[in-house]
């Protein structure tokens, strides 16, 4: 049971709840050295070996940061039919081992018969 508002993370069939604020600075883009050392401590605090994420646009539907601790996963190809971006799921299987399964961008064709 849930005993604080905040943000989930999940990661290897684990689900942890933490406050927004300890999580709000991993929000955005991640580029520097500082965001690294932050991944990197928080892992450690929660005893946890990756970050999923969502809800920002990544070229090949997936990204790692820091290492391949942290993992940005994108499901929409061609986003609002702005960007020529793929789409992607990820899988985690039994040995924790995970895959990912890409839905490649639509041709300009392609978006133009759908109304795009």
């Amino acid at each position: 049971m849930c005993r604080t508002r905040g943000c989930c993370v999940t990661c290897c069939g684990r689900i942890l709840i933490h406050p927004v604020r300890t999580i709000k600075i991993m929000i955005g883009e991640f580029h520097s050295h500082l965001d690294k050392k932050i991944v990197k401590e928080f892992l450690e605090k929660h005893d946890l070996d990756l970050i999923v994420r969502a809800h920002q646009v990544v070229e090949d539907g997936y990204e790692f940061f820091a290492g391949r601790e942290l993992v940005t996963v994108f499901s929409a190809p061609n986003y609002c039919g702005e960007f020529d971006n793929a789409g992607a799921m990820m899988t985690v299987d039994d040995t924790l081992m995970c895959s990912f399964q890409i839905l490649k961008p639509a041709s300009a064709a392609q978006q133009k018969r759908q109304g795009y």
